[in-house]
């Protein structure tokens, strides 16, 4: 935290970050979140990066 608001100017709190194993799980939890899943279907390849 100190590191984003001396160097990027970007305050923010602990409870904000997340921190992942990569961006393609990053990616994963934020499509998660954004869908709803009464009425939306998510679809993830497994697993979820082609070689």
């Amino acid at each position: 935290m100190r590191f984003l608001a001396r160097d990027e100017n970007i305050q923010v709190e602990p409870e904000a970050i997340m921190i992942t194993n990569g961006l393609q799980e990053a990616m994963t939890i934020l499509a998660a979140a954004l869908f709803d899943g009464s009425r939306d279907v998510l679809l993830i390849a497994d697993p979820p990066i082609m070689a």
